[in-house]
């Protein structure tokens, strides 16, 4: 694994140069929050160790957040819809989606080690944070599965399987790679063949599918015909 610098550290520095603005220390205190989770899990988060990591006093915290809670479904909040816009982002702009979309994700897991912990750990999530997790795996699963309805022909309900399988297999690409199974590359590659393969099996079943449907159709009419 590549190394990854602390953002809550490199925060804590800064933060100490000049004054920071409500929502430049709003910032601050997410990213501390953020570097305790990758160093010790989620339980690690309190409102005295993110004002220690922060160089701040113990009351300041409670001035952008209600308690620990509130912090961290803040980050949450935060991670997942800046993860969702860059990997969104990289699937609109390419012509090769599959491989844009899974490089992107490893780019924001990479850079943002509180993702590469739930990827890991998701189990570990606490409630309220999972409540919110769902929420935007649905949000995922509806974008997906549009997108292949349109590109690939798929029936809805099916696209949405898919693309449900699909979002889910992306915790087991980072634990190929986390378990030291393949390169980063190689993780992406064949998770783009695989994905790839898949949506073209699904578009010529159901291509199949409809063929078939026709013919019995077709041959139904034929017999009502010869029965006049």
């Amino acid at each position: 694994m590549p190394a990854m610098a602390p953002p809550g550290r490199a925060a804590k520095v800064a933060a100490k140069r000049r004054r920071l603005t409500r929502e430049e220390r709003r910032e601050q205190l997410l990213d501390v929050a953020a570097d305790l989770i990758a160093e010790g899990g989620f339980e690690a988060v309190t409102m005295e160790r993110v004002a220690e990591q922060a160089g701040v006093s113990k009351a300041l915290p409670y001035a952008h957040f209600d308690n620990a809670s509130d912090l961290l479904l803040a980050l949450f909040e935060r991670e997942l819809a800046d993860h969702g816009q860059r990997v969104i982002a990289a699937i609109e702009r390419s012509d090769s989606p599959t491989r844009a979309g899974i490089d992107a994700f490893f780019d924001t897991v990479e850079k943002r080690r509180i993702m590469y912990r739930v990827m890991l750990h998701p189990t570990s999530t606490p409630g309220p944070l999972r409540d919110f997790q769902l929420s935007s795996q649905t949000r995922n699963d509806a974008y997906f599965a549009k997108r292949w309805c349109r590109e690939f022909g798929l029936p809805d309900s099916v696209a949405r399987v898919a693309a449900t399988l699909m979002l889910d297999s992306l915790g087991g690409t980072v634990r190929a790679w986390h378990q030291g199974y393949a390169t980063r590359d190689e993780v992406e590659r064949i998770f783009t063949i695989y994905t790839n393969a898949g949506l073209k099996a699904l578009a010529d079943d159901t291509k199949s599918s409809k063929d078939s449907d026709g013919g019995r159709a077709h041959r139904r009419n034929r017999a009502r015909t010869r029965t006049r």
